[in-house]
């Protein structure tokens, strides 16, 4: 009688535990449907090891531009904004997403799903003309986009404390009306390490800061106390300002190297991008593939046929 009992029990016992395990396994089921009905890149999350090793993304890299198609100045670095709202309208057509910052910082710290045909808009310097011209246009087509200003440039349209012309660069308060629309984050360009050599010897000056390099002159430790110092300027300036935070930084020149990225690794940046022509290739879950992400120098030479071999 008493081992009847017993068997009985256990019996039980396992039914229990195989309707628990059922519902355990219903819902793993009904999280992957969840994942698959929202349009992203992989089946299910990391941590059920079904997806992708690797995720390429085009980052794109604009600088300045210029309201008539006919201005003399359109060069390297300078494009007619019509093209770059043709631009806008094929990632549009071709069903692209420009995604934030923080997806991008997301999917590689959490692997968080991205839209389908994911691409990131960068833009350098931080010119008066991003936010004239390409802002409108952002808005118009709702399109998120990182900028990246030098810190010391800032609301200027002459060369540091100089009266020495350079291209105009849009203010702080300006800066902050792209963010409160919420398709902008403000990130750092550097503070001072994007030194211009006419510039700097014009104002009586050497050129110290061409990029982010360890220079000549200085010792590693020298080195690392300029880059915080110069970081820190950037990152306080950027905070106060925007209320964002700078989680991200874009090499100036794309000149870098492993002490750069160690160093600026420890000083809280995640995010780190050069301007080597390729797709950024992201491992999800993995915030080291974060650092040194390649990106496409859209310029005015740019081809439409050309522009969406980039991306596609």
């Amino acid at each position: 009688m008493k081992q009847r009992f017993l068997k009985r029990t256990f019996a039980s016992l396992l039914c229990l535990v195989a309707v628990v395990w059922l519902i355990g396994a219903g819902a793993v089921r009904a999280q992957a449907m969840k994942t698959l009905s929202i349009g992203i890149n992989w089946m299910e999350s990391k941590d059920e090891g079904i997806l992708p090793e690797e995720v390429e993304i085009p980052v794109l890299m604009y600088h300045n531009f210029v309201k008539d198609s006919n201005d003399s100045s359109i060069s390297k670095d300078t494009m007619w904004v019509g093209q770059f709202r043709k631009q806008m309208e094929l990632l549009r057509e071709n069903g692209f997403h420009a995604i934030s910052l923080e997806q991008l910082v997301a999917l590689a710290e959490c692997g968080k799903a991205l839209p389908d045909k994911p691409v990131l808009l960068t833009f350098d310097d931080g010119y008066r003309s991003v936010y004239e011209l390409a802002f409108p246009v952002l808005k118009e087509f709702d399109m998120h986009a990182v900028v990246f200003p030098i810190g010391v440039s800032v609301g200027k349209d002459t060369y540091k404390d100089t009266n020495l012309p350079i291209t105009p660069h849009f203010t702080w308060e300006q800066a902050q009306e792209m963010v409160d629309s919420g398709l902008v984050s403000i990130q750092s360009h550097t503070y001072d390490m994007h030194q211009i050599k006419e510039f700097e010897i014009a104002a009586g000056g050497k050129l110290l800061r061409p990029n982010i390099l360890r220079q000549p002159w200085e010792t590693e430790t020298e080195y690392a106390e300029a880059l915080l110092k110069d970081l820190n300027l950037s990152r306080n300036a950027i905070e106060e300002k925007t209320g964002q935070d700078v989680v991200a930084l874009s090499y100036p020149g794309g000149s870098y190297d492993a002490l750069s990225e160690e160093l600026l690794a420890s000083y809280g940046i995640k995010c780190t991008f050069t301007i080597h022509k390729g797709k950024a290739v992201i491992q999800p879950g993995s915030p080291d593939s974060l650092y040194a992400l390649n990106r496409f120098y859209v310029q005015s030479s740019t081809t439409d046929q050309e522009f969406l071999e980039w991306v596609s």
